[in-house]
């Protein structure tokens, strides 16, 4: 019995024994394994197995998307045509109480036309840019990919706003000053119906692109390329590029321009400010992180 006992109590030992020299397994930190790990899970999974013939495919699909999103809205545009036109052409009649006229023969398949289409880009414009931007986002992390959607829908509603503005002040006020304050005596305040679409669009489609402006400045002071120091060195000259710009895209009166440039001169101000809140936030993230070392 004693012998028994000695062998089991040797054996024992032999099995603590191996289980002391058993290596303990530890967890494996991802991080120290692969840094870019966290990184490359944000990113789309698409970009990680296409080929430039899927990139060029993908290219093909969206552009036939743009396409189709613009021309099922430029359709229903010119279903509605005629009512559109009765509304656009209010501002005039209001002025003078003569009828458009017509320039060419063709002239009402091309105002439908140019009516359709132009109304087209500007309301599908939101859809194309997002479509645009899905082609670029596999290869963006989702943050970004979410910031540049963002920054879509205040690019879109800043250039409504822009022709909202032109429609209900900038375009009536421009009408008035050329039919009626400076209408030479003995002359009928009247115009061809093209010339009269060729000045609305050109009124609307510019003072909406103007009031892109202040995006593009603030994204560049996100970016320290324009700096709030760069802005107080050059404020008077970008003033009076804004009133030279406003002068170009306006009739040659002084109140049209004025229209124009006061807002974007508002704009401006603001968009400035916005930077400067952005240096201030990176000084202070700049100043926590010499603190913390």
């Amino acid at each position: 019995m004693a012998t028994k006992k000695t062998k089991t109590s040797s054996s024992n030992k032999k099995k603590r024994v191996n289980i002391q020299k058993t290596p303990k397994v530890l967890p494996v930190n991802k991080t120290e394994n692969n840094p870019n790990e966290d990184f490359e899970e944000e990113i789309d999974p698409r970009e990680k197995y296409m080929t430039l013939g899927d990139h060029l495919e993908e290219l093909r699909r969206r552009i036939f998307a743009i396409l189709g999103v613009w021309l099922s809205i430029s359709i229903i545009v010119g279903i509605f045509s005629e009512d559109i036109h009765k509304f656009l052409v209010q501002p005039f009649k209001e002025i003078s109480k003569q009828p458009l006229l017509l320039g060419t023969i063709y002239g009402p398949l091309e105002i439908y036309f140019k009516l359709s289409i132009i109304l087209g880009m500007i309301i599908s414009l939101p859809f194309i840019l997002s479509i645009l931007w899905g082609f670029i986002t596999p290869a963006l992390s989702k943050r970004t990919a979410m910031q540049g959607y963002i920054i879509i829908f205040i690019s879109s509603l800043l250039f409504w706003i822009g022709v909202f503005f032109a429609w209900e002040y900038l375009f009536p006020l421009s009408l008035k000053m050329m039919l009626e304050f400076f209408l030479p005596s003995e002359t009928i305040a009247q115009t061809t119906i093209e010339k009269y679409y060729g000045f609305l669009f050109l009124i609307l489609i510019g003072t909406g692109a103007t009031f892109e402006l202040p995006l593009l400045v603030i994204f560049l002071g996100y970016l320290g390329i324009l700096t709030l120091e760069w802005h107080k060195k050059v404020w008077k000259f970008i003033i009076v590029i804004i009133f030279v710009f406003s002068a170009i895209i306006t009739p040659p009166d002084p109140f049209s321009m004025f229209v124009l440039a006061i807002p974007l001169t508002i704009l401006y101000f603001l968009s400035v400010g916005i930077v400067w809140m952005f240096e201030l936030r990176r000084k202070k993230e700049y100043e926590e992180f010499e603190d913390s070392q």
